[in-house]
Order: structure tokens, then C-alpha cells, then sequence
């Protein structure tokens, strides 16, 4: 048998230390779907007798596996050099000289498995080719009216799937806009599970999440209903030159820890935040060879509310390790607080938070064979080896968010992710505060392989 060892270590973020991100104790509020689709006539075509090398395949309608009439489109590069529709019983014949070839699929109503059911690519030599079975599905289609206040508005909606019919995750499959009444409709939508985002100037952005769609069929989603809420906005600067940082990252964070809209400053520095639902909330900014930034701030039922940072080079000064960010009583909607905030006095870390790094550390030696199982697996694809760096935030719930990967040596896509959703699952102790702790945590991999006798 093979031995797998994971070393693993611990480190509290700062710069090698730990911070607590004190929230208000006030509780906030969260902010946080049967028509038959059309089918063609089957073609009485025949499957015509070629010359040269054969090309040939079959489309079906992956729900019920009959023969589909579809039209087949062949390219070379950007170049469609031929052209040929299936015949009754689905089956398509072109003759092709040798070379590499894309086969692109279409027939109204239908549309590929998903987002990795790209048009396939194949290779002609002197040998005829016949491609497995191409499945189309019938269109999902969804539709809607976005209202606020009992009227139609303009927005726009994200659908972002889950999981589809060629069991692809998480990924944006289409932006689309209303009409100025509030009206939507999005067809040729795959099957499968996905959340829609809403979003519409001055408003509080909607989720509606596990929307499940099936081909064929249409869901009517009705009215969808939005409020207005705050909006916050400023400009993120390095704090001696005043120039604007440029990708900065931007968290919004409510009394309970969960993060409630985020973004990224453009070129100069400025960002806006999607709308909120809050009056209480605090701000996170961090961009890559700067201190972070945390401060507790209140709109006072404002409904805009502008918010800028100074943030200061790494190098400027160290902070001191196992240190605390304590949020200052009161902030005011000024640069010149922001930056008192900063430059606060870090105080010592509470007893509890002393031996919260324990706890870190148990839950982690808890999951080591979960870990274990991601390296196995990438061990069986490649001999890897080395050090990679997350970081993350635990809730005063236990609940991980905000994961991130601050340096690898293991560049294996497959394996991060596996690691990633370990990570996600991680659940810490319960905490006092009502707050978030940023930690650092490097998992070292080492492939020792040594035969057991």
C-alpha cells in the first residue's frame, strides 16, 4: 500500500496573524419556477450515396430518443463548407476530404445537453467517421413580469445554472433585460436547476434560487416584486499618493457575518455596490499588497450613502501578530474616519479567541481524510507535491465564506476544486461575538510512497 501524508499547519491572518471582524449585535434582515415545444416533420429525405470519406452520424431528442430532423452545418475554421439535413430516421452522410472538421447541430426548439456539449470536433484520414449519437432536448422556456410598487419596471435578470442536463455546475448561462413594462421571457433554456439574479437601478437586487426547469416545458414565474433600498458607493485610493486602486475587493457584511453584496473598483478606484436592504452594516476592502480595511457604518435612512477608503501598502508598517481589529462605536461618513479607523490601536486578542485557533485546527484534522481523498485522487492523474495557501472567513455561526486561494504550487484545476468544497464544509464552533475571523491556513501535500510488506 501507498502512504499519503498531508502536513498540516496553521496560520492567523494579518500578516501571519488572526483578526476579528466585530459586528453590531442588532439583528438585520436578509436581503437574499405547460407548453410542448414545436417539433419538425421528420424529413423524407434519404441518406444520400457519397463519394470520398463518409462522415456520418444521428440526432435524437434526448427525452424520448426518437429521430430528430435536425439540419447538420460542417466547418472548417470560420468557413461552413457543407450543409445536409437528417432524413426520417435522424441519420445524416456528407462526404468530406481529409482534415478537422466542427459539426454543429440545430433544429428549432431544441437546444444542445449544456454548456459542455460543445459542437464536436473530429478528424477525417482516408477512414470513414461515424460519430455516437448527437441528443438535442426540447427548450426550457421562462417567463415573468418584474414589478415594483405594483408597476412594471425595467431590469435585469442573470440565470445562472446549477446544474443542466449534461450535469455542468455553476456557471452563467444568459443575461437578458425586460421590456419597460417589467415583462421577461427566455427560451431556449436547458433543463436543470439554476438561480436567477435581478437586478434594477435603486433597487433591492432579487435571487430567486433553485428555479428548476424542465425541457419542453414552460415556467411562469408571475410577478416578481422589488423595494428600493440603499446604495453605496465611493472611490478605494492608496492613502499617500491618492491614486485610485484598481480591482480592489469590496464585501458588504451584515450583523450576522453573511455577505450581502460585494464588487470590485474599476481603473480610478471607484465602485458602487449593488442595492441593499440595510441601515446597519459593515464594509470590508482588500486588494492585493495592502492592508485590509473593516468599519462598522450606519446610512441613518439615507438612501445613498458614500463611502471612501485609503488603504495603506503592506510595506508601510507590519501589524502586530495575533492582533484584533476592533471596530470603532461610532464611524462617520467620511475619508478623513475611514482612515481614522485604520490607523486604530490593535488590541489583544480575548481568551476565547486564543484558543479559537485550537478549535481551527481540530476541525481541520477532523476533514484530513476528506483532503486525503482529493489528493489521492489527483495522485492516481499526476505526481504531485507541495504547498498551497487558502484563505477564508468563519462565521460566529461556524459557517466558512469568502474562499480563496492565496498561492498554490499545485496548479491541478480538478484537485483545487476538490479541496475548495472540503473547505466549504468545514464547521467551527460557535463564537460569542457576532463577528467574522479571517484565517490563513496552508496545506503542505507530500507523496510519500513507501511498499508495506
Amino acid at each position: 500500500m501507498k502512504k499519503v501524508w498531508i502536513v498540516i499547519a496553521i496560520v492567523i491572518v494579518g500578516a501571519l496573524s488572526a483578526f476579528i471582524l466585530l459586528l453590531n449585535q442588532d439583528d438585520q434582515s436578509k436581503s437574499e419556477v405547460n407548453v410542448e415545444a414545436e417539433k419538425l416533420a421528420p424529413s423524407n429525405k434519404q441518406v444520400p450515396e457519397v463519394d470520398g470519406v463518409e462522415l456520418s452520424g444521428k440526432v435524437i431528442d434526448g427525452l424520448t430518443k426518437k429521430p430528430l430532423a435536425a439540419k447538420i452545418k460542417i466547418k472548417n475554421g470560420d468557413h461552413i463548407i457543407a450543409t445536409t439535413d437528417c432524413n426520417a430516421a435522424g441519420e445524416f452522410v456528407v462526404s468530406l476530404e481529409d482534415g478537422n472538421y466542427e459539426i454543429a447541430v440545430e433544429h428549432p426548439h431544441y437546444v444542445s445537453k449544456g454548456k459542455y456539449d460543445v459542437n464536436r470536433l473530429v478528424e477525417i484520414d482516408s477512414e470513414p467517421v461515424r460519430i455516437d449519437d448527437t441528443e438535442l432536448w426540447p427548450e426550457a422556456i421562462v417567463k415573468g413580469r418584474v414589478v415594483s410598487e405594483n408597476q412594471g419596471i425595467e431590469a435585469e435578470l442573470q440565470f445562472i445554472y446549477q446544474k443542466d442536463n449534461s450535469d455542468a455546475k455553476h456557471y452563467l448561462f444568459k443575461t437578458i433585460k425586460t421590456d419597460q413594462d417589467g415583462y421577461f421571457t427566455l427560451d431556449n433554456a436547458y433543463g436543470g436547476v439554476q438561480n436567477i439574479r435581478i437586478s434594477s437601478d435603486n433597487l433591492v437586487s432579487q435571487k430567486l434560487s433553485d428555479v428548476v426547469l424542465n425541457p419542453g416545458e414552460t415556467v411562469d414565474l408571475g410577478e416578481i416584486p422589488m423595494k428600493s433600498g440603499l446604495t453605496i458607493f465611493g472611490v478605494v485610493k492608496e492613502k499617500n499618493t491618492e491614486k485610485g486602486i484598481a480591482g480592489a475587493s469590496i464585501l458588504c457584511v451584515n450583523s450576522n457575518g453573511t455577505i450581502v453584496a460585494e464588487t470590485k473598483t474599476a481603473g480610478d478606484g471607484a465602485y458602487t455596490l449593488p442595492v441593499i436592504d440595510l441601515n446597519k452594516f459593515r464594509i470590508i476592502t482588500s486588494a492585493d499588497g495592502f492592508h485590509s480595511n473593516s468599519a462598522f457604518l450606519e446610512a441613518q435612512n439615507q438612501n445613498r450613502y458614500e463611502y471612501n477608503v485609503a488603504m495603506r501598502k503592506v510595506e508601510e508598517k507590519k501589524p502586530a501578530e495575533n492582533s484584533v481589529v476592533q471596530p470603532p462605536e461610532k464611524t462617520e461618513n467620511s475619508e478623513a474616519m475611514a482612515q481614522q479607523n485604520e490607523d486604530q490601536e490593535r488590541e489583544p486578542m480575548n481568551e476565547e479567541l486564543i484558543g479559537y485557533k485550537d478549535k481551527i485546527q481540530n476541525v481541520v484534522r477532523e476533514n484530513a481524510d476528506d483532503l486525503r481523498n482529493c489528493y489521492e485522487e489527483l495522485l492516481a492523474i499526476e505526481a504531485a507535491a507541495g504547498k498551497i495557501v487558502f484563505n477564508f472567513m468563519a462565521s460566529s455561526s461556524g459557517d466558512v465564506i469568502d474562499i480563496k486561494i492565496n498561492n498554490t504550487e499545485i496548479h491541478n484545476e480538478k484537485f483545487l476544486e476538490c479541496l475548495t468544497e472540503v473547505i466549504a464544509n468545514f464547521h467551527f464552533p460557535q463564537r460569542t461575538d457576532d463577528g467574522l475571523v479571517s484565517v490563513e491556513y496552508p496545506f503542505v501535500f507530500e507523496n510519500n510512497a513507501d511498499d508495506e510488506q
